[in-house]
């Protein structure tokens, strides 16, 4: 049974109202603009761009605000290219895993360390420091090799050290 159907029954059960009638309420409300469906985004879906993609290398607003949807956290903001390039390259037949595998988006993040006296706190999980000083020359990806760790792992810990930001190349 598909996401939709399911979340159409939520509604009726929570509002004890039969489902002909909500399937029709959001009909109405999606007819008339007042919301939209989103689909529950999946790697093994395939996305496809439409013309109004031309908008965001036009609108400042839909910029910012596609940065900041797409932002793993606020301290690691990807580039309106290089979103505009992942989006862009969303054509029919290809999964957003293909695209994935293709752009390799987790090769654009090098970390910076700040200050280097606090460098080295971060270790893994045999006490041996992971890296020295993050010195904006080596990605994520291969951070990730070098430590052992998953790339969640790798990005938690940066995360936590006040003293790395990233660089977006």
């Amino acid at each position: 049974m598909s996401d939709k159907v399911n979340k159409l029954k939520q509604i009726a059960a929570l509002t004890d109202v039969e489902i002909s009638l909500v399937r029709a309420c959001v009909q109405n409300l999606v007819y008339y603009g007042v919301v939209t469906l989103v689909p529950i985004f999946q790697y093994c879906a395939v996305y496809s761009a439409t013309p109004k993609l031309r908008q965001l290398t036009r609108c400042a607003g839909l910029q910012r605000q596609c940065v900041e949807f797409c932002a793993r956290s606020s301290r690691q903001l990807p580039k309106v290219s290089d979103l505009f390039r992942m989006y862009a390259g969303m054509t029919y037949g290809s999964t957003v895993r293909d695209l994935c595998r293709r752009a390799r988006p987790q090769e654009l993040a090098y970390p910076i360390t700040l200050h280097n006296e606090d460098a080295s706190s971060l270790h893994s999980e045999h006490s041996q420091p992971l890296v020295r000083t993050y010195n904006g020359l080596v990605c994520l990806d291969e951070l990730c090799c070098q430590g052992g760790l998953t790339a969640q792992q790798l990005e938690e810990q940066l995360e936590r050290d006040s003293n790395v930001v990233f660089i977006v190349k």
